[in-house]
């Protein structure tokens, strides 16, 4: 039987106020194939896109310029494969106030955040995990913001082909691609082969230490090698501290009047060897 109107209407504000308070909120729990489309402001505790077995191929996206407050924190791939994030309309933006994670568990594969003229904030006291267990993951960055206190790229030895791209050009005019790190950030902390490509006018900010293929403070990590960085086409990697490549076949590469520049040292092949920096093409460091 067909329901009243005023009966459909009132389920959906029970509905919406149920996820305007502390509740959390999940795209696809134990469930695949499912979309959620966000027009307008929401504030919702935790929020997880693809949670428990077969949690494949789940969508959030941002539809207008509105804000989705995480007052918890945010989780694209707990679980399952090809999850996603998208803030595809200007001035969208979503504000985290704990950790953001994208692939978190092993099975956490092939999970996407996308940004387009949009904006990804986390509090500056908290981490940004870009493939954390899982691996090929990855975030695009097209004339948008993002930024967080500590990032990981590649947590895990198991979180591997991890992928951030940045891109000044979007598909409607936009401000360049800007990503503020308030702390420090890690490309290949423990996992391998990660990718980080800035291209286009976009910039990445440090305000601490850059670490390519581990840390300084631990032995040469003998997974966490073939991780490269790549700078081109007048964008700009800056960081206040020191900048460390460290374990083996780690690369950082500055091309097309692009630079690099550091507050501190440049240590290559810190704990490791085959390590390498290439400069080309007016670029400098």
């Amino acid at each position: 039987m067909k329901k009243p109107l005023i009966y459909l209407f009132f389920l959906f504000y029970l509905n919406v106020v149920a996820l305007m308070g502390s509740t959390n909120l999940c795209v696809g729990s134990n469930a695949s194939g499912v979309t959620t489309n966000l027009a307008t402001n929401l504030t919702v505790s935790d929020l997880y896109i693809g949670y428990g077995s077969g949690s494949d191929s789940n969508t959030m996206n941002l539809i207008t310029s509105n804000t989705l407050t995480v007052q918890g924190s945010l989780y694209v791939c707990y679980d399952g494969t090809s999850n996603t994030l998208s803030l595809n309309y200007e001035k969208a933006s979503i504000q985290i106030s704990d950790n953001s994670y994208l692939g978190y568990n092993s099975d956490a594969t092939n999970g996407v955040i996308t940004l387009s003229n949009s904006g990804f904030n986390i509090n500056s006291d908290n981490t940004n995990y870009i493939g954390y267990s899982g691996s090929g993951n990855q975030v695009n960055i097209y004339s948008s913001r993002m930024s967080n206190g500590n990032a990981y790229i590649g947590y895990y030895s198991s979180s591997s082909n991890n992928t951030v791209t940045m891109n000044g050009t979007a598909a409607t005019a936009g401000s360049n691609s800007y990503w503020s790190n308030g702390e420090s950030l890690y490309i290949g902390y423990q996992g391998g082969s990660n990718l980080v490509t800035v291209e286009n006018t976009s910039t990445i900010k440090v305000s601490g230490t850059i670490y390519i293929g581990g840390t300084n403070t631990n032995d040469s990590n003998p997974t966490a090698l073939n991780n490269i960085v790549t700078i081109s086409n007048n964008s700009a990697l800056s960081n206040s501290g020191d900048l460390y490549i460290i374990s083996s076949s780690n690369q950082l590469n500055v091309y097309n009047s692009s630079t690099n520049s550091n507050g501190g040292s440049l240590y290559i092949g810190y704990q490791g060897g085959s390590n390498s920096v290439t400069v080309e093409n007016t670029s400098t460091i």
